[in-house]
């Protein structure tokens, strides 16, 4: 294997064998190549910059560089768009290791010689590219004799790396890993966001779409929540909040100044709006504050029949059909639903039949602890809330009281997992 290390500075030769300068860089394409070809070659002299194009260039090694052209010949370097330059884009600079669900810092870069090209296969993320860059490899080794610690390669497979600090990274189609990233859990890319800074945080939120940039907000800390937020244009964040359940998006504009939060929801849809706006009105630390207004609610006077035709129609999520509630014309709690006891119901049987009418419920006013201990005393997996005239308002899943109940780190563990 051959590094970038090895071939940065090496003496670039022309076809009579004349020095004309020094290896500066080398260039790849952004997109289409899952392990990508060396496409040109930087070479300096001086403070001059020329471009060499593969074809010109007769050999390439750790030994130096020959070239079929002089350097009057060839053309003056210029930035052009869909490339990437291997020392001055990726070196030193982070990445996502898409395998590891980790932030990495890029010490060398991995090259395979492929027929009479130069493919890039891996970044080296661990101390021996960091040693072998500063010609201290042979020290390295020395050091690991002495304390009987080897300096190991770390390498990422250029297939699970995901730059993040590109130029015009706006105008760059997303690459592979990129699309990775976007099939990534989304507690996973919210531990990649938190662990990022700044500029490279927000390029990275900025590529997902409003669905998974929803997803991913919502599993992580209220800080960056907020700063993230504050990244964002009114309009884009209206967008993502349509994405989010009532309650969540509610939690982050409750954090964002009042100006600010009454404008993003002006942005919103009217619909998802409203069911914001009723979320805000409640005490955060209370059953109001954390319940969300996504439920299904079904008429009393409907069949079996007609109850699994509606469902098929609302195409719930998996999340809000746990439990399915039985209201009257007001809107009054009557009972729960089971799928199980839908499903074998007989079609014309009125649901009010086999009903659960001695259900469990909070009042829109209980305490945060109450509604954890009603959750973890019945095992239940949803709560329905009511106000004091018995009117369903919303639900609150176990994942909303979970943080009061279980630790943060096993939380995320659970999140995984799903």
């Amino acid at each position: 294997m051959i590094y970038l290390s090895s071939l940065i500075g090496k003496t670039v030769l022309d076809y009579r064998d004349q020095s004309i300068g020094k290896v500066h860089d080398l260039i790849i394409p952004v997109v289409g190549q899952q392990y990508p070809v060396l496409t040109a070659v930087v070479i300096a002299e001086g403070k001059r910059l020329k471009r060499v194009s593969w074809d010109k260039i007769q050999h390439l090694d750790t030994l130096g560089m020959r070239i079929n052209a002089i350097f009057a010949d060839l053309p003056d370097f210029e930035i052009m768009e869909q490339e990437l330059f291997l020392k001055e884009d990726l070196l030193d600079k982070q990445i996502v290791d898409t395998s590891g669900y980790r932030v990495v810092r890029i010490n060398d870069i991995q090259l395979m010689p492929y027929d009479g090209h130069f493919r890039v296969i891996g970044v080296d993320v661990g101390t021996q590219g960091l040693l072998r860059r500063l010609g201290l490899e042979n020290l390295g080794t020395s050091l690991a004799g002495v304390f009987k610690h080897r300096f190991a390669e770390n390498i990422i497979p250029w297939d699970f790396v995901a730059p993040l600090d590109v130029k015009n990274i706006n105008n760059i189609k997303l690459t592979v890993s990129h699309q990775k990233l976007t099939k990534m859990h989304p507690a996973d890319l919210a531990d990649i966001l938190s662990d990022l800074r700044g500029k490279e945080r927000d390029q990275l939120f900025s590529t997902l779409e409003d669905e998974k940039a929803a997803e991913t907000l919502a599993e992580m800390e209220e800080e960056v929540q907020v700063s993230i937020l504050n990244s964002l244009s009114d309009e884009r964040a209206s967008e993502i909040l349509e994405e989010m359940d009532p309650d969540e998006a509610a939690d982050l504009l409750a954090d964002l100044p009042e100006e600010r939060a009454k404008e993003i929801l002006h942005l919103m849809e009217e619909e998802e709006a409203e069911d914001v706006k009723e979320l805000l009105a409640y005490d955060e630390e209370s059953a109001g504050g954390i319940m969300t207004t996504e439920f299904i609610s079904l008429p009393e006077k409907n069949t079996a029949q007609e109850t699994i035709n509606l469902l098929r129609e609302l195409s719930p999520d998996a999340e809000t059909i746990y439990y399915l509630y039985v209201v009257d014309e007001k809107e009054k709690l009557k009972g729960v639903l089971s799928l199980r006891d839908l499903i074998v119901a007989k079609p014309d049987t009125f649901i009010t039949e086999f009903m659960i009418t001695n259900l469990f419920k909070v009042k829109v006013d209980s305490t945060l602890q109450e509604v954890a201990d009603t959750i973890t005393k019945y095992d239940l997996l949803a709560v329905p809330v009511v106000d004091d005239t018995n009117e369903l308002k919303g639900i609150i899943m176990v994942d909303d009281v979970m943080e009061l109940i279980v630790p943060e780190k096993w939380r995320r563990k659970i999140a995984k997992s799903k």
